[in-house]
């Protein structure tokens, strides 16, 4: 292994490390977010159901389902660039480069799904706001 290779693996590590702390935080506020959902949700199907909370229930599993594709997304990226970056090893004198290429190809359709996860994330904080202001008015 030459002075090249080593710097590669560094910047590689580097990179993902600092990708991983992020992540972790992610999923730990997606579990915490699952439970406080799972909450709302059971005390509303307690009670009789009325208009207003069939509203909320429906915003609910909304912003359910697109705070799961945003950490699927966000998680999934992730992951597939250590794993076939970093973890799986490629043989030859061309080792790491092809790693790397694996990886982007592997992570690719993923990258198509990014602008999907915005739209999500937007369309979340307007069913945020309008259920907001259809439980106050």
């Amino acid at each position: 292994m030459n002075p090249e290779d080593q710097q590669i693996i560094v910047q590689y590590g580097t990179t993902y490390y600092q990708e991983s702390i992020p992540m972790i935080v992610t999923i730990l506020t997606y579990g915490i977010f699952i439970l406080a959902t799972l909450i709302a949700v059971r005390a509303i199907v307690s009670k009789s159901l009325t208009r207003s909370r069939i509203l909320l229930l429906a915003c609910l599993i909304a912003i359910g389902i697109g705070f799961t594709w945003d950490v699927f997304y966000f998680a999934m990226s992730n992951l597939i660039l250590i794993k076939y970056g970093l973890v799986q090893v490629v043989r030859g004198p061309e080792g790491l480069e092809l790693a790397g290429v694996i990886a982007d190809k592997k992570e690719l359709p993923l990258l198509y799904m990014s602008s999907w996860a915005g739209v999500i994330a937007a369309s979340r904080i307007f069913l945020f706001e309008w259920d907001g202001t259809l439980l106050i008015g």
